[in-house]
């Protein structure tokens, strides 16, 4: 599956508890990622699959679960981030948000700006 959208800015919550949990994210896709994603906005919303890794609170010490899906990102290996809320449509970002993380500074490296195309390759089921 591919998704198709545009790179729009964000918040930076992201950021603070992935560096929060490096080591936890890092034990669980064995990719040490970078603190922040990249906010892509799709035209319709959009689902996570089911095949993702489902990552319970209890098991990071959050208040929300999360799901990672292997996807990759201008041909690199990335994980899109979905909350259980932001799934269930009740988060932070609408369902046509979807947030990219990766090893490095995405925005940074690929010299992304705000309404920039985009596409990410969904892996798996």
């Amino acid at each position: 599956m591919i998704i198709t959208g545009k790179v729009r800015s964000g918040g930076g919550r992201s950021a603070e508890w992935m560096e929060k949990l490096k080591d936890f994210y890092h034990e669980r896709t064995g990719t040490l990622l970078f603190p922040g994603t990249l906010n892509v906005e799709v035209e319709t919303e959009w689902s996570a699959p089911e095949s993702g890794l489902a990552l319970a609170p209890g098991l990071y010490g959050g208040d929300v679960a999360l799901t990672l899906i292997p996807c990759l990102f201008i041909g690199r290996e990335a994980f899109i981030v979905r909350t259980a809320k932001a799934e269930a449509g009740e988060g932070v970002h609408p369902k046509t948000i979807v947030e990219v993380a990766s090893d490095l500074n995405l925005r940074k490296v690929h010299r992304l700006k705000d309404g920039d195309e985009v596409k990410i390759e969904v892996l798996g089921k």
